[in-house]
Order: structure tokens, then C-alpha cells, then sequence
């Protein structure tokens, strides 16, 4: 194990287009200087459960290469280090799980799609459940709820939920005697 002033901290947030955001997304503690790009990324999955092998990781405007430690960038033991995850890296696809009694079924979206995800769960729902206004669909990614359905949730990305990941739905439909519920 690493003593402290031997460690580096590494932040990593997401850099792309209109999502970018100084939140942070990912916190890898006590990482060698030596670590390489590919190890930084085999940490995030393994301490995640994302796969972000296909994505690209960044330093300012330097593209990082996956043979590459970390101190070969700069990136020194003791001093926080920020590095960024373009999300925009391959046309990545998130499983998205409807967890209903009614009716389970997963489908997926891309990356791209995530700001529209609550519509898209909505037109995939709406035929089998018929979907009312009083209704709920909650969203989780790892057990953490992401935001109440009645938004559109760019806010997602913040999560880093992405590449394979799976966002489960929680539909909660109304009561019944608002309305009726599970027609087909």
C-alpha cells in the first residue's frame, strides 16, 4: 500500500460539447505515478462497474495515450490531478431496465439520447402501461436515483452513466382507483 505522499489523487470529469460540468464524477484515491492510462481506466471500471475502455481520457486539450503512466504527463504524487472523459468517444449504448411487476423489459439508448431518456421511456412504456399523468417513473444507476421522471435529466452525465451501463426504471403507477392500470 502507498503511503499518502506517494499518492495521486486523480479526478476525473466529463468534458464534451454542452455537458461539460466542473462536477466531479469519479474520485480514483492513492494511484501509483506510474499507473498507465489503461490501468487509470481498468481502476475506473473496476471501482464503477463502467466500461469506459473505448472511451478517450484527457489532459487539458492533450489527448492521453493508453501506454502512458501518469507521471509522463506531469501528474505527480501528493498534488491533486484532473483529467477529463470525452463521453462523445463511439456511439456508446446504456441498457435501460423497466423494473415493473406489470411488465420487465430492457432496451437501450445511446449516449446521445440520455437527455431525452424520460421521453423515450414514456413512448416505450406509455403502449404496454398507459402511462397517466399521476404516474411515476424513478430512475436509478447503481442504487442512486438520478432525478424524478417528470424532467428531462441532462443531468444524467453527471453520473457517468454511459458505455453499457444500465439505468434501472422504477415505475410507480398511480393508485387504482385513479386510475386503471396495466391494459393491454
Amino acid at each position: 500500500m502507498l503511503e499518502m505522499d506517494e499518492c495521486v489523487n486523480l479526478y476525473v470529469t466529463p468534458r464534451s460539447g454542452k455537458y461539460r460540468t466542473v462536477d466531479t464524477v469519479v474520485h480514483l484515491d492513492c494511484l501509483a505515478a506510474s499507473e498507465t492510462v489503461e490501468g487509470v481506466k481498468a481502476r475506473i471500471e473496476a471501482e464503477y462497474g463502467i466500461r469506459v475502455a473505448r472511451q478517450e481520457l484527457w489532459l487539458g486539450d492533450a489527448k492521453m495515450e493508453n501506454a502512458r503512466t501518469l507521471e509522463s504527463y506531469g501528474i505527480q504524487a501528493g498534488v491533486p490531478a484532473f483529467i477529463h472523459l470525452d463521453f462523445e468517444a463511439g456511439d456508446d449504448r446504456i441498457t435501460i431496465t423497466l423494473n415493473s411487476t406489470c411488465y420487465p423489459r430492457p432496451f437501450t439508448v445511446t449516449t446521445r439520447e440520455l437527455e431525452r431518456v424520460n421521453y423515450l421511456v414514456q413512448q416505450i412504456v406509455g403502449p404496454i402501461w398507459r402511462v397517466y399523468p399521476r404516474d411515476k417513473i424513478n430512475l436509478y444507476f447503481r442504487g442512486r436515483r438520478l432525478d424524478d421522471a417528470g424532467n428531462c435529466i441532462p443531468r444524467l452525465w453527471r453520473y457517468l452513466v454511459f458505455d453499457g451501463a444500465v439505468i434501472d426504471v422504477e415505475y410507480l403507477p398511480a393508485p387504482p382507483n385513479v386510475w386503471p392500470r396495466c391494459r393491454f
